[in-house]
Formats: structure tokens, C-alpha cells, sequence
């Protein structure tokens, strides 16, 4: 049985080599698309990578409620999806996966109050 410490460190580790980001730059609570920048297609193809590494099922994920597109529409500007203006309200962090791989199933992370306009 490994500890979240240890958990956290092989997901760093991996998120580092698989990013090629330096590890020093990444914490437990470092958010993905936030603060990483990963999104769109590195982002899939990062928890699909992820999910093969520490085998975890990824059965449960909807990824639209974590990861943005690849690009921007300009029609964005006027009118946002609800699924954009929701993003970044369920931010998936190191910790978060960390605790994803330990139950080897995709379940999501805590939900963050919305950003008041």
C-alpha cells in the first residue's frame, strides 16, 4: 500500500516526463488546465496516458467539465456554451489524482464555487 505522498510523487514524476514540464514547477494542488495549460487534445491524451500508467477506469470522466477546447470560437466573445462557463469549476489537480489512482476509477474532484462577476 502506498501513501498519497508516494502517489502524488510517481503522478509528478509521470506528468513531468509525459509533459515534459519540470517537476520542481508542479505541486499537489497545481491544476491542470489552470495552472498547466493542459488542455484540448494534451489533455486527453494525457488522462489517457495517465489511465493506462496507474489503471485507473476512466468509465465516469466527462471531460468537458475539466478541459477546454483546443482553440477558441470567436462567437465565445458574445455567447458561451454552459459547459465553457462552467469550466474550471471542477479542477483537476495532482492530489486529485492521487486519489483517482489509489481507487483505480475516475470520480470527480470537489466542485469550486463560481468566480463572482
Amino acid at each position: 500500500m502506498t501513501s498519497e505522498a508516494d502517489r502524488i510523487a510517481a503522478i509528478t514524476a509521470f506528468l513531468s516526463q509525459h509533459q515534459n514540464c519540470p517537476a520542481k514547477k508542479l505541486a499537489p494542488h497545481s491544476r491542470l488546465e489552470e495552472d498547466l495549460g493542459i488542455t484540448g487534445d494534451d489533455a486527453a491524451e494525457f488522462i489517457e496516458a495517465f489511465a493506462k500508467r496507474f489503471a485507473v477506469d476512466l468509465s465516469g470522466i466527462d471531460f468537458h467539465r475539466h478541459f477546454g477546447p483546443e482553440g477558441s470560437n470567436p462567437l465565445w466573445l458574445f455567447w458561451q456554451p454552459r459547459w465553457l462557463r462552467e469550466l474550471g469549476r471542477h479542477p483537476v489537480t495532482l492530489t486529485h489524482l492521487a486519489a483517482v489512482a489509489q481507487a483505480g476509477r475516475w470520480f470527480e474532484p470537489p466542485e469550486r464555487p463560481a468566480a463572482k462577476r
